[in-house]
């Protein structure tokens, strides 16, 4: 870094720590680049009425002569705009002037879904958290500082919402809530600000150097004037952090571990917060009835792997928008709550069913026999591709048609195609069959996509299709009696059958047991599986924002 600012009490000491600056920038071969730098003077109210004359520091050193700044001059520290005496609240507007701009910038440009949010936590998120880290002693309430923070936050989200990032009425738990349980990730100006709080009490605490001025914040923190000690003190309460301060020993000790470091012991206290704000945003959206009901499942989903891909992001924003509106309830279909006034309750594709969420991603007859078809082909090619992958064939381009079958010396790949069997088989032909010629195996994988409370029954219906009765004319009745099935014509024919049901919800809602069944029966290692997951997912999402705009887009 090659920004530095440098303080003094007076001139003179200003004078000998710029040359100091100098002599050690000469000895790596650097030196001060005069344009770029300048200094400014502070007089205390105490002495304004005083005649103090402050003129520029002379340096032994002609080549060092900085211009002097007024009250009221503007300069840059670490690309952010600077001023003398600024006051709080004005240097909070102008920072969200700034990036209020770059936020729209951000969200309105071509990015997939994560880099927008990566690059908003990096970009935006550092102004708010710098602006905080540079209040020791401020004026007003601390309360009220994070109010500010909450009516960012809350500009922001509405800033997504014309952008065409979110839903107004999607859950605000879940937008700041971790990925790993199912959040979209990104950070809270609020939390924030807390955060730089707690970093610069931490360095305060544990500097042996800065006694004196502990001892001037916890004097003034003891007298219920706001600064950064009680500021620290009302957010270690509102998480519920017990602490204790040994002032003469520099250390702050927290479950019983002594932390005399400045970064130990703010990243332990911000971890304890981060899983305090993670756990009370998880239950908010588990408690919300509509919202929170992928949480509910009554199957063994995954919840962990079924946002796989929405951790990974690799969508635009208007899909991820318009899958999590699926997900949550949020979509304005003909039963959506705010149509209580609206009579016609109809699908207005099919008019043959009531307008949900669920019969327009998975019961409509208006789309199977196209987008449907194309969803469902489109989560089948990525098993296709990982095979292909696999067995050294080369697969197809995504633009380009799948051929039914593929070959060489150790397997036969069969897509949509046919199986001939002694037999006489109805359903004779699943997505995909891998016959394994030197193993003598053969595996049989059956894709579907369904809305996440009937993966289980797709699950069923699809083993039972082809390993207990494939000529079974009521398809979607459960059980199925014994009869004659594909995987028994195989079997009889020679071959080692396996069966593998690839059951994707709409939204990538998985199975607990998928992830694992991929490595095993198709031999992927770990992270081969993990990918085509992924992939299978985005597949899902992203026919499923298609089917959305197609079926809303009608009368």
């Amino acid at each position: 870094m090659d920004d530095l600012k440098l303080y003094a009490n007076s001139p003179d000491s200003l004078t000998k720590q710029i040359e100091v600056v100098a002599s050690i920038s000469k000895d790596i071969n650097m030196k001060l680049n005069v344009n770029k730098c300048a200094e400014t003077h502070f007089i205390p109210k105490r002495l304004k009425n005083a005649q103090v004359t402050v003129a520029a520091t002379k340096s032994n050193d002609r080549s060092i002569c900085f211009p002097m700044l007024d009250g009221e001059a503007v300069y840059k520290y670490l690309g952010i705009e600077q001023k003398v005496k600024l006051k709080e609240p004005v240097a909070w507007d102008r920072a969200y002037g700034r990036c209020y701009e770059i936020a729209r910038k951000l969200w309105d440009s071509d990015l997939t879904f994560r880099q927008k949010v990566n690059s908003y936590n990096s970009t935006i998120i550092p102004v708010f958290r710098y602006i905080a880290s540079c209040v020791a002693k401020g004026s007003g309430k601390y309360a009220s500082v994070l109010k500010r923070g909450t009516r960012l936050d809350k500009k922001f989200r509405k800033l997504l919402v014309k952008l065409k990032s979110r839903y107004k009425c999607s859950c605000v738990a879940r937008l700041y809530l971790t990925t790993d349980m199912g959040g979209y990730g990104l950070k809270s100006i609020k939390n924030a600000i807390e955060e730089s709080t707690i970093y610069l009490w931490a360095y305060l605490c544990t500097k042996a150097e800065l006694k004196g001025s502990l001892n001037l914040f916890v004097t003034m923190a003891n007298r219920e004037k706001r600064c950064v000690v009680s500021d620290a003190r009302s957010i270690l309460k509102a998480y519920d952090i017990d602490y204790q301060l040994e002032e003469e020993r520099s250390t702050v000790v927290i479950d019983g571990a002594s932390f005399n470091d400045a970064r130990a012991l703010a990243r332990h206290v911000v971890e304890l917060m981060r899983t305090v704000n993670n756990t009370r945003r998880y239950q908010t959206w588990k408690k919300l009835e509509l919202v929170g009901r992928v949480l509910r499942p009554k199957a063994n989903m995954d919840l962990i792997e079924s946002f796989t891909w929405l951790k990974e992001g690799k969508l635009s924003s208007v899909a991820v928008r318009n899958a999590i509106a699926a997900q949550e309830g949020c979509l304005i279909t003909r039963t959506h709550p705010s149509q209580a006034h609206s009579s016609d309750k109809s699908c207005r594709a099919c008019r043959s069913a009531l307008e949900t969420v669920e019969h327009v991603l998975s019961g409509c007859p208006k789309w199977l026999p196209n987008l449907y078809v194309d969803w469902h082909d489109s989560v089948a090619r990525s098993i296709h591709y990982r095979i292909c992958q696999k067995f050294g064939l080369t697969p197809p381009h995504y633009s380009q048609k799948v051929e039914s079958v593929l070959e060489n010396d150790s397997i036969k790949l069969y897509w949509n195609q046919p199986v001939q069997t002694k037999a006489l088989i109805r359903h004779n032909k699943p997505d995909i069959i891998v016959f394994n010629k030197p193993n003598k195996t053969a595996l049989i994988i059956e894709v579907a996509v369904s809305w996440f409370t009937g993966i289980e029954r797709q699950v069923q219906i699809k083993t039972s299709r082809y390993c207990v009765n494939s000529n079974w004319e009521h398809d979607m009745k459960l059980p199925y009696p014994l009869g004659d099935n594909l995987q028994r014509e195989l079997q009889t024919a020679g071959w080692k059958v396996t069966f593998l049901p690839v059951v994707i919800g709409t939204v990538g809602e998985v199975l607990s047991n998928l992830k694992g069944d991929l490595g095993e029966k198709i031999g992927l290692d770990e992270n081969a599986a993990a990918d085509c997951l992924e992939r299978m997912q985005r597949s899902a999402v992203l026919g499923t924002s298609r089917i959305i705009k197609n079926h809303l887009a009608g009368e």
